[in-house]
């Protein structure tokens, strides 16, 4: 059974609802947004004016990174501009955003077309942002400011690991590329992400020879893909 299913009103208690009701940590008001939220573009492509969480989406990053900018611009007093602008970068980076949104369980809850979506693929990211834009809709912003603070950062981010991680995979084969003096090409193309979507492939050459390639939404995440796959390829240090 569908999550937009379980949010119909119901006389009955559904594991699943009640497994959205203990992540959200509060009962939902306006129960279709949620629904939206957590269904896939490949879902509502089935059915000709059914929405997907893209909207939502757009709204919940601009949300999480007002949420981070405050929370670390007020625990980090002594810290420049530039330090909190990285910190803030690899707290909402797309590979933390999905790790973090597994963790929470919404594997279980995304609604897709033909299959449930794999451990750290990007809908898993793009669909916790979906999920705070719906917070903000439903209850407000402070409720939204509370669920990032208490859901995403206080249970899974470690200050003390942020500054080892990685906040760009491009700048960081750039970088490496120089060392070694190599021949970095990097090549993005529109593909198309259908039903009039923009979608975009990003094939990285090193020395003449392909070695990885990745889709994204955008140029600049399919590019961060393709690159974060070179670098796990070439098993490069930092």
């Amino acid at each position: 059974m569908l999550l937009r299913d379980l949010l119909q009103p119901s006389k009955k208690t559904h594991p699943e609802l009640s497994r959205l009701k203990k992540l959200l940590g509060f009962s939902p008001k306006k129960t279709e947004i949620y629904s939206i939220a957590l269904r896939h573009s490949s879902a509502s492509s089935q059915i000709r004016g059914k929405m997907d969480n893209q909207r939502l989406e757009f709204l919940g990053d601009a949300i999480l990174g007002a949420v981070v900018a405050e929370y670390l611009y007020r625990k980090l007093p002594m810290k420049d501009e530039g330090y909190l602008t990285q910190m803030r970068s690899k707290i909402v980076s797309r590979k933390k955003l999905n790790s973090i949104a597994e963790k929470m369980g919404l594997l279980e809850l995304i609604e897709t077309r033909n299959h449930r979506p794999k451990t750290g693929q990007a809908m898993l990211g793009d669909a916790l942002e979906a999920l705070i834009g719906a917070i903000y809709i439903d209850r407000g912003y402070a409720c939204a400011q509370r669920f990032v603070k208490m859901k995403l950062i206080d249970k899974h981010v470690q200050f003390n690991d942020l500054d080892k991680t990685v906040i760009s995979f491009k700048g960081q084969l750039l970088e490496w590329k120089q060392k070694n003096k190599k021949k970095l090409e990097l090549t993005v193309k529109n593909i198309g992400g259908g039903e009039g979507r923009p979608g975009f492939e990003c094939l990285v050459h090193l020395d003449g020879d392909l070695v990885a390639s990745a889709r994204g939404r955008s140029k600049k995440r399919a590019e961060e893909n393709a690159c974060e796959k070179a670098f796990s390829k070439l098993q490069i240090s930092l």
